[in-house]
């Protein structure tokens, strides 16, 4: 069965969640009643999304609140979305507030609390410190880590190479290791982009692309782009939702145009709004 672009960013996200939980496909499964092969179809967005009730399952067998789950994976209205999107750090924040389950007490002082904050700056116009956000995907690219037009096989050999460019520390995880990792993460997320993720202590937060010259065969259609992320610790879900938005705003067009990889990460700035 062919991907859905929807399918696709639910399963991504719905992954993400599972992994940062720690859950292998089998053991949540056992959690749910459902097999590993129904939620792998579900991750790589060839079966429908859930339904609210097994929604409602898969947060409570990842330890979320359900409104957090349910809100990460539907989407919420316009205005909302577009915040979430350019300020990362506050999707981070509203899930670890939902992850804290306030009482009504605690949401009114905070409530409080932001109203002396954010009210007082908007009355005397001043600025704040902002809260840091997410890195842009471009930011976490360099040249010498995006190659275009590249001959390759398969979507493994271009994750190979992908890893083969990132930074790693004689001191961190070795290049097999990472490779493992990003062969067991690669996941198709829609527009001919493949992305992986790499999760070990000692890895720098740095990300790698590679831009076949002829399209891969993937499980859910061709694959042009493999994108991967490395990182030393959890909490990679805004970089996949950043990707998966890259990809949906032509990431592959765009680095099929560009001539130099200075030329593609100039471009992929400009999609992300820099």
């Amino acid at each position: 069965m062919e991907a859905s672009t929807t399918g696709v960013a639910t399963g991504a996200c719905l992954q993400l969640l599972r992994l940062e939980a720690g859950l292998s496909l089998r053991e949540l499964g056992t959690r749910l009643g459902v097999s590993s092969a129904y939620l792998s179809r579900v991750e790589h967005g060839r079966d429908p999304p859930p339904t609210l009730d097994r929604l409602a399952a898969f947060a409570d067998a990842v330890g979320l609140p359900r409104p957090s789950v349910f809100e990460l994976v539907r989407g919420t209205d316009a205005t909302l979305s577009t915040f979430f999107r350019e300020n990362p750090a506050a999707r981070a924040f509203v899930l670890e507030l939902a992850r804290l389950d306030p009482s009504a007490d605690d949401l009114a002082a905070l409530r409080a609390l932001m109203d002396e904050r954010l009210g007082r700056r908007n009355t005397a116009a001043t600025s704040a410190p902002a809260v840091e956000s997410a890195l842009p995907i471009s930011s976490l690219l360099a040249p010498e880590r995006v190659l275009l037009a590249v001959h390759c096989a398969s979507v493994g050999d271009a994750l190979d190479l992908a890893v083969s460019r990132l930074p790693l520390s004689p001191s961190g995880p070795s290049l097999d290791l990472v490779g493992s990792a990003a062969r067991a993460s690669v996941l198709e997320i829609g527009h001919t982009v493949a992305l992986a993720r790499v999760v070990a202590p000692g890895l720098p937060l740095t990300a790698a692309l590679v831009h076949a010259a002829s399209p891969l065969p993937g499980l859910a259609g061709p694959i042009r782009s493999v994108v991967v992320i490395a990182s030393g610790a959890r909490g990679l879900v805004q970089l996949v939702h950043a990707t998966t938005q890259l990809a949906a705003d032509g990431l592959d067009s765009t680095l099929q145009a560009a001539r130099t990889p200075s030329d593609a990460l100039m471009a992929i700035a400009r999609l992300e709004g820099r």
